[in-house]
């Protein structure tokens, strides 16, 4: 599957937000995803946490952000986008629909699964 770096990042970053809630399969899928989108991202992620460094302010929590609709996040976006549309070919572990039939996960974060989900042909709802 072709995902560029952007895409890459949110799909770990929601992967990383529903890990806990998963078993089974499912936790199973995540888990490879996770570990092969880290691998993947690494450069990426990497440039980003540089620039945010650059770019960002530490916060009363020692945490660095940047604050939207600055003229530090536009330089930031500036540089960043120069990286984020790069595509690379991902081997997702992909696993079919149903898996998610027993999930406690809601409607949203299903939809955090998408691009690693195939349909069941003869599946029936």
């Amino acid at each position: 599957m072709k995902l560029t770096n952007i895409e890459m990042s949110n799909c770990l970053s929601n992967l990383k937000s529903i890990s806990g809630k998963v078993t089974g399969r499912l936790a199973y899928a995540v888990s490879r995803n996770m570990r092969k989108l880290s691998n993947e991202v690494l450069e990426f992620e990497t440039i980003k946490n540089n620039l945010i460094d650059q770019y960002g302010e530490k916060n009363e929590d020692g945490v660095t952000a940047i604050k939207t609709g600055t003229d530090s996040y536009k330089k930031f976006i500036e540089d960043i986008s120069e990286y984020s549309d790069i595509a690379h070919e991902v081997d997702i572990y992909t696993i079919p629909s149903d898996v998610l039939y027993d999930s406690v996960l809601n409607a949203d974060e299903m939809l955090y699964l998408d691009f690693m989900i195939h349909e069941n042909s003869s599946l029936k709802i």
